[in-house]
């Protein structure tokens, strides 16, 4: 007979809780006052050459997401270029138009979601066409219609992740993806 007060510890197995590994992004150990202080200057708008608009929008954005209490108060200045930035057409590619404006749109609504609410008028470009025979016609072109920019450029996004997907191009799939989620409309994807 076995003694019972006698156990063979090489069968016993000892359960330890699993131990949960969180990494958390803290700007503030990462960044110094003065890359802040640089990065608000660059949300106000100074500093900023015409050809950089991309910039004003972007350290807007990037204060909203990393320390929100650093944001600028959202003037009505402020908010007209971000608006400006969002809404108005850079190319007549409307694929492009599509990428551009989802991508801005989705960086704006972490400075304020009214940015997805917004509508705004038609946009028109002059774009040249050559006729038969050479001769050029200028004309212009309505970009976008005046309804909201959000319903547009969802459509429009749902439209080029489609064709990305019959391309099998992931990596502007993900992105494209990446930003509707962002806008509050995640596409479901097939198996």
């Amino acid at each position: 007979m076995s003694n019972p007060e006698r156990i063979n510890i090489h069968d016993l197995v000892i359960e330890e809780p699993e131990k949960q590994s969180e990494v958390v992004f803290d700007p503030e150990k990462i960044w110094k006052e003065e890359d802040f202080e640089e990065l608000q200057k660059l949300a106000l708008g100074q500093g900023i050459e015409k050809h950089r608009r991309d910039l004003f929008l972007n350290a807007n954005a990037a204060l909203a997401v990393l320390d929100k209490q650093r944001l600028p108060a959202l003037t009505d200045g402020i908010k007209e270029k971000i608006w400006d930035q969002i809404s108005t057409p850079q190319t007549l590619d409307e694929d492009s138009l599509c990428y551009l404006h989802l991508g801005n749109l989705a960086w704006a609504s972490q400075i304020s979601p009214e940015f997805l609410q917004r509508s705004r008028d038609d946009k028109y470009v002059r774009m040249h066409r050559l006729l038969p025979g050479g001769e050029a016609k200028s004309e212009l072109v309505p970009v976008l219609k005046k309804e909201p920019i959000l319903e547009q450029v969802i459509e429009l996004g749902r439209k080029q992740l489609e064709d990305y997907k019959s391309r099998n191009d992931w990596r502007h799939i993900f992105e494209i993806a990446a930003w509707l989620t962002v806008v509050g409309s995640r596409p479901k994807f097939d198996s």
